[in-house]
């Protein structure tokens, strides 16, 4: 290139960059003047909505739904406007605006249309100071109850109803209890007697009874809560007991009554623990008069969201009818919650009075103290993230705001699955903890000795040791099952005839990091085999103090992707699986942080059979080795493998180069090409992993030779097996799908929290089977729109097409996937990445081509799929988004393989899109501009090419397939059929892209100025 050319060329690219400047600058100002008019425009909607009132005339009404849908549709096209103009990640957050707005409208519009039909039908018209009777507010679902499904669940049939118990229950006449505190005491010793004391019953028979038993009141005190053996004991405490928050009893200084051991579980945890709780004496005085209540309460640690301000209308609709609230606004603003009244005392709260219903979801209860806001308020009827007051005791709907977060990854736009960057940015603390660690570097007896990672700015502020005894005395109480403590028993000896923990000394190495930690035993079961394990708490902590993962730094990931390993493992003939046996505890913990793993443990002693007996003394122990229930252990092991590796990659460079990028935690997935290197590998990766005395186990391979070598050498190892996660038959080298915890689901009621656990149990991180998993998740976003609760039952529209795809999953079990996916360093091969989109999803799926000789065979790769968004968008704007999916998938593979991208054509049956590609990304506007640039990142317009949709594999993973239909669907398993022939039978173009309109609606508007 001439000095000329060069200069040129520079030119043309400096003037690129100013012209992109010059336009983004044109845009910023166009969409800030858009944003300023619909500013007004949305004030006019809010005015609308906020003025508008049920008790209206019905000429007040009409006019509300005119304005409001006129108004509406010119906020659209404002909308639309300013989207052209936003950038991606504007867009996304300007997209979550619009549908407040939207959904204010439709909300209001819904409602004001509702209003009408009183003027339509004769009925009599309610007045505000109409009340409601004791038996209406009984049997009304519209404030009490959050779905049908609820009401019927606390019927006192609803037992024999929803889950059959398989044990009777003794013949004793239960009065079922209806709030009467006088009757609590008899009700609740004849329930124990006959229900909670029975051993015969589970604890989910339990639950089921006492829900069955509750009517009224109490009933309605539990209704969110699901029914499950996890939360049994929730619901027993907040029938029986109060608490009051510690900082009151601190500040007051409250009377202690006694001081008690609480069984304290999460909301649906699945663990608990026994906490020392002191029991206070207090009395509550209404602030209008002379009303008071003495009751007792347990202390509470938590924090509670604070007093939820009354709305400005409820309060003025209060002082018009003189009805005197409990927390009027002005005196209960922001103020902390301090006290939660149980059944114990709650109908001495109460009074007799019928309740006033303000709105469908919102009721006035009265309250010696005044009247009580109960119920839930909401600006939408499609987004749940709101907050509850229930007399008295604000809320915050944080699981549902949580999962409704999450549940709209499912179809958020730029939730692809697929990173842009497959680089892992540590940031500047990891990496100085990263660094500590490599400084730390030491080996004894075999052995890498590591360093807890303690934070600088947080130190230990209890030793938890009150906490750990509380603890250890209930597991005692267990104990009395012979066969539990044996199993405990057992487990907790095997760690110490290896030397894994020791007896502390009895002055701390350092006391400020001294550290007591609970333990319990989890049972994992699996294909009828249980396994039980002892779990250290690291997150237990005593009363307002720390705990120990709260102090320690959790250090940097160093996991490797999952999809990218498997992508590794399907490149290669011969496959080779294991994992560290007790990998955690192969490790030194270092003696200055061994006193922050002490532990309550009895002395045993065993007896001539080599049985081991428990002492009642008891004992300190300590970790010498690092334990798994630490927030820092992951990182501490990874780094201990990935540094082994490292440092001893001249003398094992076969076993270095498949360990590199390919551990996660402790399971090892590897391959090679021939029989001679798997039997290397083997012997290498044991000698390397030798050098820190890390026992390997859990063996699986395909080779036959390696296999019969392991059978000379009694090394265990399994036909069938799973590799992170993936079932692998290695005898016939395939994948398959094991579908047996979803199909359990047919017997539990469709609702939409089982339609949501079901989907995302589906594990199928290679996207194999998309298409069937597809239908599920359209089936939930369905469910999700129409605005039913997350534990009501479906509506039967989507319930029958539920129960029809859930009843066919068990066809999957058939389908067998080859794991090699045939490539040799010989071959020659080709990748081919289809993309497609539909109004439902959109995504892309990847095959390999591969030529040997004469012989051609073509083998799925994987895939990726997404549901489309909420917000209407254009189906080429679609299929542009399928695309781009498409080329991240291409530029993922290749990153994490050794995969040629220049290997690869991308197809696509759009040409709208295909046009948008092929041409200049600055000529369109910002949605198809900034998409278009990210695909020609990865690919060239030349590698993207046209076919039509009826030969486009990827139509499967926008709209879904049948569980039956799958396995027979030969175009998804090995791609059309003109792809393993010769190309020149391969769709081609003609003239299908000379001029489409539809690409011109998304070109820029070019405005000329006369000279």
């Amino acid at each position: 290139m001439s000095l000329n050319d060069a200069i040129a060329s520079v030119t043309d690219e400096r003037q690129s960059s100013l012209n992109d400047n010059e336009n983004k600058g044109k845009n910023n100002d166009e969409a800030f003047l858009l944003k300023r008019k619909r500013s007004y425009v949305r004030g006019n909607i809010s005015r609308f909505c906020n003025k508008f009132s049920i008790n209206g005339s019905q000429e007040e009404i009409d006019f509300t739904i005119s304005r409001l849908s006129e108004t509406f549709k010119e906020l659209k096209i404002l909308d639309d406007k300013i989207h052209a103009l936003l950038s991606d990640d504007e867009f996304e957050l300007d997209i979550i605006e619009c549908a407040d707005y939207e959904d204010k409208t439709k909300l209001t519009i819904f409602k004001a249309r509702k209003a009408l039909e009183n003027f339509k039908v004769p009925n009599i018209d309610p007045t505000p100071d109409a009340a409601i009777s004791p038996n209406e507010a009984m049997n009304a679902p519209y404030y009490l109850f959050p779905s049908s499904y609820a009401s019927d669940l606390l019927s006192p049939n609803a037992p024999m109803t929803y889950i059959q118990s398989t044990v009777k229950l003794p013949t004793m006449k239960i009065e079922p209890f209806d709030g009467d505190i006088e009757k609590f005491h008899m009700f609740f010793e004849q329930f124990s007697s006959a229900v909670d004391l029975n051993q015969q019953l589970s604890i989910i028979d339990k639950h089921v009874y006492l829900r069955g038993y509750l009517k009224d009141e109490p009933a309605r005190l539990v209704v969110g809560i699901s029914i499950t053996a996890e939360t049994y004991e929730t619901v027993k405490n907040i029938l029986k007991n109060s608490f009051v928050s510690t900082r009151l009893v601190d500040v007051l200084n409250l009377k202690v009554i006694s001081t008690d051991n609480l069984e304290v579980r999460g909301f649906e945890s699945y663990s608990s623990e026994t906490q020392p709780r002191r029991r206070v004496q207090l009395e509550l005085s209404s602030i209008w008069n002379k009303s008071s209540v003495s009751l007792s309460a347990f202390e509470s640690s938590n924090t509670y969201a604070p007093h939820q301000t009354v709305p400005t209308d409820i309060t003025l609709f209060a002082r018009q009818k003189k009805l005197k609230l409990a927390d009027p606004y002005e005196k209960t603003d922001n103020l902390p919650i301090e006290v939660l009244i149980g059944a114990d005392f709650y109908w001495t709260v109460m009074t007799v009075k019928p309740p006033k219903k303000l709105t469908e979801s919102l009721v006035l209860m009265p309250s010696i103290f005044g009247w009580i806001l109960s119920g839930f308020r909401s600006m939408t009827n499609i987004k749940f993230d709101k907050t509850s007051a229930i007399h008295n005791i604000c809320m915050d709907k944080v699981t549902l705001q949580k999962e409704d977060k999450d549940v709209r990854t499912f179809w958020d736009l730029e939730t692809l699955g697929i990173k842009v960057s497959q680089e892992k940015e540590m940031s500047t603390l990891n990496r100085e903890i990263l660094k500590q660690f490599h400084d730390s570097y030491k080996v004894i007896d075999g052995r890498r000795v590591v360093n807890l990672p303690w934070k600088k700015d947080r130190s230990l502020s209890s030793d938890n040791y009150d906490v750990s005894l509380q603890r250890l005395k209930s597991l005692q109480k267990k104990f009395k099952n012979t066969d539990f403590q044996n199993i405990y028993t057992e487990l907790m000896q095997d760690y110490i005839d290896k030397n894994q923990v020791e007896i502390a000394p009895e002055t701390p190495v350092n006391e400020s990091r001294t550290f007591y930690l609970p333990h319990h035993v989890v049972k994992k079961q699996k294909n009828n085999n249980a396994k039980y394990r002892i779990v250290f708490d690291g997150y237990s902590h005593s009363p307002g103090h720390q705990s120990l993962n709260e102090v320690l730094e959790q250090g940097p990931n160093l996991l490797p992707e999952i999809l990218a390993t498997l992508l590794r493992f399907r490149l290669h003939k011969q496959a080779i699986i294991c994992d560290g046996s007790q990998a955690f505890l192969q490790l030194t913990l270092s003696e200055e942080d061994r006193d922050a793993t002490r532990f309550l443990w009895f002395r045993t002693e065993k007896d001539a059979d080599g049985k081991t007996h428990l002492l009642n003394d008891i004992l300190i122990y300590r970790f010498s080795r690092l334990p798994f229930g630490l927030s820092p252990s992951p990182f501490l092991l990874s780094a201990s493998l990935r540094e082994l590796v490292s440092k001893n990659s001249d003398t094992y460079p076969l076993a270095a180069k498949q360990l590199e990028g390919n551990i996660f935690m402790d399971d090892f997935v590897m391959g090679v090409c021939t029989e001679d290197e798997a039997s290397a590998l083997y012997s290498e990766v044991k000698n390397l992993m030798a050098l820190i005395s890390l026992p390997l186990a859990k063996w699986a391979a395909n080779s036959q030779r390696l296999r019969g070598k392991w059978q000379e050498e009694n090394v265990e190892f399994k036909a069938i097996t799973e590799v992170l996660g993936v079932k692998w038959n290695t005898d016939e080298d395939t994948f398959q799908m094991n579908d047996k915890d979803i199909n359990q689901n047919l017997l539990k009621p469709a609702t939409k929290r089982l339609l949501l656990k079901s989907v995302a149990k589906f594990y199928d991180p290679l996207g194999l089977f998309a298409p069937t998993i597809l239908v599920g998740k359209i089936l939930f976003q369905d469910t999700w729109l129409s605005g039913v609760q997350w534990d009501e039952i479906l509506p039967p529209n989507i319930a029958k097409q539920w129960n029809k795809w859930i009843s066919e999953l068990s066809s999957l079990n058939d389908i067998s996937i080859p794991r090699w996916i045939g490539l040799s360093p010989s071959s020659d091969y080709s990748l081919h990445i289809f993309c497609d989109s539909s109004e439902r999803a959109f995504g892309a799926v990847l095959y390999i081509r591969i030529q040997e000789g004469k012989t051609t065979k073509v083998q799925l790769l994987c895939s990726r799929n997404r549901l489309s968004p909420l917000k209407r968008i254009t189906l080429p704007c679609l299929e542009l988004v399928a695309c781009l999916i498409g080329a991240r998938l291409l530029n993922y593979i290749c990153y994490n393989t050794s995969l040629d991208r220049n290997a690869a054509t991308l197809w696509t049956d759009s040409t709208v899109a295909l046009s948008w590609i092929r041409g200049d990304p600055n000529r369109w506007k910002t949605f198809v501009c900034n998409r278009t640039k990210e695909i020609l990142d990865y690919t060239t317009p030349s590698q993207w090419r046209h076919c039509p949709g009826s030969q486009n594999p990827a139509d499967h993973i926008s709209r879904g397939i049948s569980p039956t239909e799958l396995s027979s669907l030969d175009i998804w398993w090995d791609g059309p059929d003109w792809l393993s022939q010769h190309p020149d039978n391969w769709p081609t173009e003609s003239d299908l892209l000379k001029e489409i309109p539809q690409c011109k609606a998304e070109a820029r508007k070019t405005k000329v100025q006369p000279l």
